[in-house]
């Protein structure tokens, strides 16, 4: 009997079609499932270098707008360009910053015998970046110190306000009453720059209406920032690919591709920057959904060659092509998995910015954004939250004779404490080194806002902490505020401030509202005179390596004994400024005589003693300080 062809060989070619069919498209789909992860891990990596890029730049340009203003006093008292570099020449170190200026306000009708003054006319940038003849304003804002000099001496006797930008940022400040950014413009000394101005007002002059700041306008302290050393100092030598525009000019281009950039917006006191961050990405997220999909052709290619090889190792193919199949689900089942710890990761590093690293509370520029919404929302919905300032008492005094370490425990301790006590919706900030700030909303009246202060002040002394070599019983002076209708953040911190200095005063270990604050603790603050000679005198201790303390305390020991000898308070105060002002004329010894290791030379010993003059003649050039004089010569 004739046998009969087997049908099996014509259904190999059928299976073996279905099965490359099938491989081919899970090839395909897992190529672009791998695809749509890898885009998506480099978006998020680009978003995550912007939203890093935009804060670096705008942590480098509030940095220096906070240089220039904590020198406005300075600039404004200062008649001595070299001293005042001196004092300025931490700010310089920022090398985004091409100079420090001071212009003061010159009215129209003073201006011919200011020019007779200062020697020089008062000049404009006119068309091309050349100087011309000023004319027609009310008032002009010359230059009269720059610092350093020599590199900007041209911009001596030029009146800020002739450019647009400078002039808008000029009258923005003025109207907003703190430092403002201009608009990008074209610098005297070449390239292009942001003009970073800081006014400075009459000592004792009201300044709450725009037309009284108006009025007390004494000038401006004027940082001259290089936009193209913006990235360079905020990102270092390894920044991304990144471009910086403002009103669609471009001001910064780095080398790199930004293709598939992301843009983020950074917040200045001024016009808005935008920020676009591109960069490559790696190459082995560029090749995995390649290689995924060169696997699964060649998985195909096997199973295939399998089948038609042949029949009897049917099974075996399909069972290679079920384990790769698993095994590329567990490869995207391990994206997935990255995905997610990508994610979690930028949200721990979102809290890390938003917290302090030693107590886990709020730290302070997150707290002043959460108090300036809280009473916003509190002004919409007819509520009035409450603020309190706690500061440690004696918390230096514990590190000097325990050591900065036990410092660290007693100040995490006790924000547990504060935390375990404080409500729900209660914030609590890291406000200094030994200050927390709490915020609470809704409070109904100030006596409700004393028994939370009161509370939390006997919640931290109601034991001991335990420190490496003992236990210490801490205790804490608490200040409140009760927010009315006008309150800002700033002055509602302002006022909180002064019910902790009258706890303070009052003994320290009490709880005081600002409504217990009397005129007479009002006026019991600080002098300006003793302002003054505290700044001028920490100049002169970082100079010369000297504790912080050193020139406090002889201030502190002056004050007493003038006290116990029953001196007028005029007097007084005058010991107490001499006693902070003993040691500036130490400022102007040379390094190598003052920081000297060993014994000096006789000539050595004679430059030293020059300082008690030296001091007496920087004193008697300042009016507020002029009293003191005799005493720092004597």
């Amino acid at each position: 009997m004739k046998r009969q062809p087997s049908t099996t060989p014509s259904r190999v070619p059928v299976r073996v079609a279905l099965a490359v069919l099938a491989l081919a498209l899970l090839a395909l789909g897992a190529f672009a499932v791998t695809k749509r992860a890898t885009d998506a891990e480099a978006r998020a990596d680009r978003e995550r270098r912007a939203e890093q890029t935009a804060m670096a730049v705008e942590t480098t340009v509030a940095a220096t707008q906070a240089g220039v203003g904590g020198l406005v006093g300075l600039f404004a008292t200062t008649r001595d360009i070299d001293a005042f570099s001196q004092f300025a020449a931490p700010v310089l170190r920022n090398r985004a910053l091409d100079a420090l200026q001071w212009a003061p306000r010159v009215p129209a009708d003073t201006r011919t015998d200011f020019e007779r003054t200062h020697g020089f006319s008062v000049t404009a940038v006119g068309p091309g970046g050349r100087l011309v003849p000023a004319d027609g304003p009310d008032a002009l804002y010359p230059v009269t110190y720059v610092a350093p000099l020599r590199a900007n001496v041209r911009s001596i006797g030029v009146d800020v306000a002739s450019q647009a930008p400078a002039r808008q940022a000029l009258e923005a400040a003025v109207q907003a009453g703190g430092g403002r950014a201009s608009a990008p413009l074209e610098l005297l000394s070449g390239g292009t720059g942001v003009v970073l101005v800081e006014p400075s007002y009459r000592r004792g002059a009201p300044i709450g209406t725009v037309g009284e700041r108006r009025a007390a306008l004494t000038g401006f302290a004027i940082g001259v920032l290089r936009v193209d050393r913006v990235v360079e100092v905020a990102l270092g030598t390894d920044a991304p690919a990144v471009r910086i525009t403002a009103d669609g000019r471009e001001l910064v281009r780095t080398e790199g591709s930004l293709a598939g950039a992301v843009t983020r917006d950074v917040r200045l006191a001024g016009p808005r920057w935008q920020v676009e961050v591109g960069g490559p990405v790696s190459s082995s997220a560029r090749l995995l959904p390649s290689v995924v999909l060169a696997a699964g052709l060649m998985l195909a290619g096997l199973v295939a060659a399998l089948l038609l090889q042949s029949g009897r190792r049917q099974a075996y193919a399909e069972r290679l092509v079920a384990e790769r199949t698993v095994e590329l689900r567990d490869a995207l089942g391990q994206l997935t998995a990255l995905n997610s710890d990508l994610a979690a990761a930028r949200a721990e590093a979102e809290r890390h910015s938003r917290t302090d690293a030693l107590t886990g509370a709020l730290n302070r520029p997150y707290f002043l954004e959460a108090l300036e919404g809280e009473l916003s929302r509190a002004r919409r919905q007819d509520q009035t939250p409450g603020l309190l300032l706690l500061e440690v008492d004696h918390l230096r005094h514990l590190q000097e004779t325990h050591g900065h370490r036990a410092g660290d425990k007693l100040v995490s301790e006790i924000a547990h404490r504060l935390r375990t006590t404080l409500r729900g919706y209660d914030s609590i900030a890291r406000w200094g080194d030994s200050q927390f700030a709490v915020l609470t909303p809704a409070i109904p009246d100030e006596a409700a806002l004393w028994r939370l202060g009161d509370s939390l002040r006997q919640v931290v002394e109601r034991g001991p902490v335990a420190l490496d070599d003992g236990e210490f019983w801490a205790t804490v002076s608490v200040g409140a505020v009760y927010a009315g209708d006008d309150h800002g953040g700033f002055t509602l911190v302002g006022e909180a401030d002064q019910a902790l200095a009258t706890a303070r005063r009052q003994g320290r270990n009490r709880t005081v509202v600002v409504g217990e604050v009397s005129a007479e603790d009002l006026t019991s603050e600080k002098p300006d005179a003793v302002r003054i000679a505290q700044a001028l005198a920490l100049s002169s201790t970082v100079r010369e390596g000297m504790p912080d303390h050193h020139c406090e305390d002889v201030a502190d020991f002056s004050g007493l004994v003038a006290e116990a000898l029953g001196l007028d308070p005029e007097t007084v105060v005058r010991c107490r400024v001499a006693g902070w002002l003993h040691d500036i004329g130490k400022i102007a010894i040379p390094a190598a005589i003052l920081a000297k290791p060993m014994s000096l030379t006789a000539d050595e010993w004679r430059v030293m003693r020059t300082h008690a003059a030296l001091g007496a003649d920087i004193v008697a050039r300042i009016p507020a300080l002029a009293d003191a004089e005799p005493v720092v010569r004597h």
